[in-house]
């Protein structure tokens, strides 16, 4: 019987299809929580901001909906600050790597 847990760490961590990548406004390209916790340590202000506004979240929705990683959506959903967000990414991918 396959182990649910370890296909879902392998489902989180693998790269997204190219044509459901996270398309930032600066032009930059994200396929995986690996390459989002990256770019979150060094993004500019305004680029977060365009991305994480108190109208939305567009992360939240990427992890959620493409990743598929519902508990770590949940987790960021209300996070503002990228240093913030890129540490419980970066903390998920650690946690999810050693399930695998």
């Amino acid at each position: 019987m396959p182990n649910t847990k370890i296909e879902n760490a392998e489902k989180y961590l693998s790269n997204a299809p190219s044509e459901r990548a996270f398309f930032v406004c600066d032009g930059t390209c994200l396929l995986s929580l690996e390459d989002t916790s990256k770019f979150l340590k060094t993004v500019k202000k305004e680029v977060f901001t365009f991305h994480v506004n108190k109208d939305k979240n567009d992360f939240y929705n990427w992890i959620k909906e493409i990743i598929g990683d519902t508990a770590l959506a949940g987790s960021i959903k209300n996070l503002k600050t990228s240093k913030s967000m890129s540490e419980k990414i970066s903390r998920r991918v650690k946690e999810l790597k050693k399930t695998v």
